[in-house]
């Protein structure tokens, strides 16, 4: 299950870079880039239990899916219905 959910973020981070390019952004191009703009943070702890490490990827969906509601309405601000389905 957690594999399917890591395959739909890569798709979803590509269709994004996608739809970026397409509309003459500038997409990030690095590693280092990556770690400079992420708003989720790794975690730190040593070990955590199964129940723990799956409150902490809810909590981080949970973000995710303000962060993407946020960009949507970004989209809808500028009339940009193609860039908001993608979200």
């Amino acid at each position: 299950m957690l594999d399917e959910q890591a395959d739909q973020v890569f798709a979803m981070t590509g269709a994004i870079a996608e739809r970026v390019r397409k509309i003459g952004g500038r997409t990030i191009s690095s590693i280092g880039e990556v770690s400079r703009r992420r708003r989720l943070m790794d975690t730190h702890a040593g070990e955590l239990s199964p129940k723990d490490m799956l409150a902490e990827l809810y909590n981080d969906n949970v973000r995710l899916h303000g962060f993407m509601r946020e960009a949507h309405v970004v989209c809808e601000g500028y009339e940009d219905v193609a860039s908001a389905s993608v979200f």
